[in-house]
Parts: C-alpha cells; structure tokens; sequence
C-alpha cells in the first residue's frame, strides 16, 4: 500500500553530497510506489553556515573576499541546486512552529541520510532526532553521527529519542558499534543513498560541461591542496590535465587545473561520468567514482580519524580498498566491486523497505 512519506535531511545546501543523497533517498522510496516528500526543515546552524555576509556587515578584507564569494559563485550555485531540487523533488516547506503539526498526512518519517547526528555539526539541534510524541512512525536510513566522541548526557539523550523510532538505519560501522555498545540500541549498517541507483539513472540526470576528452577529476572537500597535487602528478603520468570542481564555498582559484566554478548538480554527474580518473578527498566524490565504475585516489585525512570511517567502511565492504592508497594509480576489479555492490545494495533496500512498512 502507497505511504506518504516525509524525508528529514540537510537542506538548502550548495554541498553535492548533501543534495544527490536526498534526491537518491527520494528516488529510491519513490521506487517502492510510496509518495515521498522533502521537508525543508533548515536546521538554524547549518542555515547560518550557508547564509552570505551581507554587504554592510563588512569588517575586514576578509569579510570583503567572502562577500565577493557569495556573489559572485555561492549565490550562483543556490540557484542552481534550488533548482535542480525543485524539479526532482517534492517539497514540505516547514516553519520554526510545531513541527509535527505541518506533518499532516504523513505516515511515515525517515531520517537521513547524511551527518544529521552530527551535533558538533547541527549545533545541537536535537530535531533530527524526532522529540516529542506522534503517531507517525519514525526511521532513519543511513544517518551519520559523524563521530563517536559525545559525553554521556548526550548519550542518555539519544538513548531515549531512539528508542521511539521503528528501525535504525545507519550509514558506518561505527555508527552501528555506537548505537549497539552505548546506547543500547538495535541498529543496521545500510549504504548511502547515492549508491541506491545504478550510473544509468544518474547519468540520465547529467548535464553536459565543456571539459577535454581526457582528463584527471579532482574533488575535493577539504584538503584541496593535497588533492590538487596528487591530481596533477598523475595526470602527468597520463599525459592529460586536470579539471577541478571547485567548491562553493572557496574562491581561490586552483593554479595548473581548469577550474570548474558554480557546477550545477547535474553538471557534476557528468564531469564523474566521463572522467579518465578520480582523486577526492570527498565521501560521495568515492561513491560516485565508484557508481561510474572509475579508477580513483581517495586522499584521507591524517587529522580527523573519525571522518574517514565512512569511507574505509564502505571500501572495505566492496572490496575496494586499492583506492586508499596514494602512492600509486589505482587498478579496481570492477567485476568483484559491482558483484558486492549489488548485494549491499539488495540489502540497504530491503531495510529501507521494511522500515517503511
């Protein structure tokens, strides 16, 4: 029987990951005959991470550089991720008032994907974690704490608003190992969301840029100066340049690359789909390396141990950890990686399924 659902996710974001992962999660429900529905909740932190400095807040050179930003690539890119959003998806948008009181209708919540339960991230908003009482059932589909690090108040606090929730999806090991150890609560490990669809649907969603007929992608979201680098030297190794996503958020262009600025959603599908390789530093620039079946360097970062589990967690699941090492060109055995894939994949569906029922 047809459900209406209600997707919670990061919204409103000019991130390529944050915005695939719910139009993948939408597509994915959609799939199983549900109606499925993004409520736009802008979560305050996250609404100010995106928020440009307005011109009269302008203090310093600084303030000066990141308001050129913003008018010149981050306003650009929310148009265009506004856009690529409104013409895929269905949306609820919702208020600072009740919350379950716009959720009329609904009858089932599903919360995720992404970093939702990041709290250093989400500045505590404690929504994505669905307080209060309802008679809409409540699920999550690969959300992600981001970390394992919270104190035992905030432990006890998850503990209780989980344990309303019919059935615990996550997207790491880690996540899973929290959940089951300190909070004693029953949860699976499921994949991403972008790694639901096969490359035929997102390649359907991919819109053409102006690029070489061979060249190395570099993506990066964090470290991008040691992905621009190890991009170049083995692009020097395949005798082609480099073209290098820029991120929104930066505008200081990259030297040696072609600098690809303001990408649309779909514009990315399609710099992924025809690259002769990949180097990222980003969890989703991986997975869609992996779904266009491209030979790709994902660059770790020594710092921030907790960030990479995401990733060796799913390498290490397909069998595509030959991808981790920076040292040399990566040579995957896609037969062996589709093959796992297309299991993990039956099954994070079949729990997303059930989970909707």
């Amino acid at each position: 029987m047809s459900k209406k659902i209600g997707i919670l996710t990061f919204v409103n974001t000019v991130n390529f990951g944050a915005e695939l992962q719910c139009f993948a999660l939408y597509k994915a429900i959609s799939d199983f005959g549900h109606e499925p529905e993004v409520l736009v909740y802008e979560s305050p932190q996250i609404k100010k991470n995106e928020s440009s400095r307005r011109f009269s807040e302008i203090r310093s050179v600084k303030n000066l550089c990141g308001w050129v930003l913003g008018k010149l690539i981050k306003e650009p890119s929310q148009k265009k991720f506004l856009a690529f959003a409104q013409k895929n998806m269905s949306r609820r948008l919702m208020d600072d008032k009740d919350f379950y009181s716009q959720c009329s209708g609904l009858d089932v919540i599903v919360v995720g994907s992404d970093q939702v339960w990041n709290l250093n991230l989400t500045g505590h908003d404690w929504q994505f974690f669905l307080p209060g009482k309802t008679d809409i059932r409540k699920t999550s589909y690969a959300a992600s704490f981001g970390n394992t690090n919270f104190t035992q108040e905030e432990c006890e606090k998850m503990r209780a608003l989980l344990k309303d929730f019919a059935a615990v999806g996550i997207r790491e090991k880690t996540g899973v190992e929290l959940c089951e150890n300190k909070l004693q609560i029953s949860a699976a490990q499921v994949l991403d969301p972008t790694l639901l669809l096969d490359a035929s649907t997102w390649t359907a969603k991919a819109a053409p840029v102006k690029v070489p007929k061979k060249y190395v992608l570099a993506y990066a979201v964090g470290m991008e100066k040691q992905v621009a680098e190890r991009a170049k030297e083995i692009a020097k190794k395949m005798e082609c340049p480099v073209v290098l996503i820029r991120s929104p958020y930066s505008i200081k262009p990259t030297f040696g690359v072609k600098n690809v600025m303001a990408a649309s959603p779909e514009q990315f599908l399609y710099l992924f789909k025809h690259a002769s390789y990949v180097v990222t530093s980003s969890f989703h620039g991986s997975c869609f390396s992996l779904i266009m079946n491209k030979n790709f360097t994902s660059v770790l970062n020594d710092g921030k141990k907790n960030r990479n589990s995401r990733l060796t967690s799913l390498l290490e699941t397909i069998g595509a950890t030959d991808a981790l090492d920076s040292s040399r060109i990566s040579n995957l055995n896609y037969s062996q990686i589709n093959e796992a894939l297309k299991k993990e994949r039956a099954k994070s569906l079949k729990f997303l399924s059930d989970a909707l029922s």
